[in-house]
C-alpha cells in the first residue's frame, strides 16, 4: 500500500468513527488525508508535503518511537552480535525521483571499505520486502564485507531494532523516509545512499535534513554527532496534549 492510500484509508476510518459518535470523538489524522482538513480536530502532516492550516502540526519526516530510553531498553534486551564500531546498511527499494544504481552501491562500498580498514569496524546489512532481487545482486557485486545480512524471515528474526540500538553509523537507501527518520532518531551519523538530492517531496525532506546536519551525503566523512536527534513524537506530544485539552 502506498502512503497516499494508507492516509486515505485511515482518514475514512476516522471520519466514520466521528460520524458514529455524533461528533463526540476527537480525531487526529496522520498524513495528508487529501480531503478538507477542517473535518478533523488535528492533523500531523510531514513538513515536506507543504500542507498548512490552523489545525495542522507539521512534522519532519516520519513519526516514530526511537528515543534514548527506547534505545537503552533494546540494548538491555538484545546483546550486540558484532564488534564495535558498527555500521548498519538499511536497504529499501526503487522509488520515483530517487536515483539509486549499481554505481551508488559501488561508491558506498568504497567508503565503507575505507572506514572498515581504518577502524576494524563491522557491517550489518538489513533489507526489506521492497528490496528487489537486482539490488541484492548489486550488493553482492559490490562485495561489501558484511558480518551479517537479513532480507526476509528466511534469514531468521528481524534484527532491525537491535541494529538501531547498537549501530554507530547508518547508511540508508534514500527512498525510505521511515528508515531515514528512525536512523536519525539515534543521534548517530546517517548517510543517504543515493545519487544527489532526490526529486519532489522526498527531495525536500532530504534537503531539510542535510541543512539541519542530521543527514549526510555519500562522501561526507565527518564522524561528529552534534545534531539533535530526529524525535518528532517527543517534540509534538506536549502540543498535541495542549490542543486536545489533555493536561
Amino acid at each position: 500500500m502506498r502512503p497516499d492510500d494508507s492516509s486515505r484509508t485511515g482518514a475514512a476510518a476516522l471520519l466514520s468513527i466521528k460520524r458514529l459518535s455524533a461528533g463526540r470523538t476527537r480525531t487526529v489524522q496522520i498524513l495528508d488525508p487529501r480531503v478538507a482538513s477542517d473535518r478533523f480536530d488535528l492533523l500531523l502532516v510531514p513538513a515536506h508535503d507543504r500542507v498548512r492550516g490552523a489545525n495542522i502540526i507539521a512534522v519532519d519526516g516520519a513519526i516514530h518511537t526511537v528515543t534514548a530510553d527506547w534505545l537503552a531498553q533494546i540494548r538491555r534486551e538484545i546483546p550486540a552480535t558484532a564488534p564495535a564500531p558498527r555500521a548498519v546498511l538499511l536497504v529499501g527499494g526503487p522509488r520515483r525521483g530517487v536515483a539509486i544504481s549499481q554505481h551508488t552501491f559501488e561508491r558506498m562500498r568504497a567508503e565503507l571499505g575505507s572506514w572498515q580498514s581504518t577502524t576494524g569496524g563491522s557491517l550489518q546489512i538489513i533489507g526489506s520486502r521492497r528490496t528487489p532481487r537486482h539490488w541484492r545482486g548489486w550488493l553482492e557485486t559490490a562485495a561489501l564485507k558484511a558480518n551479517s545480512q537479513w532480507f526476509d524471515a528466511g534469514d531468521g528474526d528481524n534484527p532491525y531494532r537491535a541494529a538501531l540500538a547498537w549501530g554507530d553509523r547508518f547508511y540508508v537507501s534514500g527512498d525510505s523516509i521511515n528508515m531515514l527518520s528512525e536512523a536519525m532518531g539515534t543521534g548517530r551519523p546517517v548517510f543517504a545512499v543515493c545519487d544527489g538530492i532526490p526529486k519532489g517531496k522526498i527531495g525536500r525532506f532530504h534537503q531539510a535534513m542535510l541543512d539541519s546536519g542530521r543527514l549526510r551525503a555519500l562522501g561526507d566523512f565527518a564522524d561528529g554527532t552534534n545534531y539533535p536527534p530526529l524525535r518528532e513524537l517527543e517534540r509534538i506530544t506536549p502540543e498535541l496534549r495542549r490542543r486536545l485539552g489533555l493536561f
